[in-house]
């Protein structure tokens, strides 16, 4: 799903889950989905956060696609998150923690 952003060879890569998100549900991404043949998740789909090595997918490494493509054709909506490796930890406490979750930190439920 990566590839479907950019066309003619270009890439263009989302600067945040939310960004990735909104284009992910816009007719751009659909009709270019429908063009290349690939299956899209519907918008209700459960949705799974997938960290990805940055030079992974800067290399173009098939697995990405792949994965992306599986998970789509499966019924899931996966949300592609690039990481250097040391900062994951940082990235799924940022991006990935749910409000239910630091409700549950700040009242001493859960401990991180």
């Amino acid at each position: 799903l990566l590839s479907l952003r950019g066309k003619s060879g270009s890439h263009e890569y989302m600067t945040s889950p939310k960004e990735y998100l909104r284009w992910r549900s816009s007719k751009e991404c659909s009709d270019r989905a429908r063009e290349v043949g690939f299956r899209l998740a519907p918008s209700t789909a459960p949705r799974v956060a997938v960290l990805l090595y940055r030079k992974h997918v800067i290399s173009e490494l098939r697995y990405i696609n792949d994965l992306i493509e599986i998970m789509e054709s499966q019924g899931i909506i996966p949300i592609p998150i690039f990481i250097n490796g040391v900062e994951a930890h940082t990235i799924v406490r940022d991006l990935l923690t749910s409000n239910e979750e630091e409700r549950m930190v700040r009242e001493g439920k859960v401990v991180r």
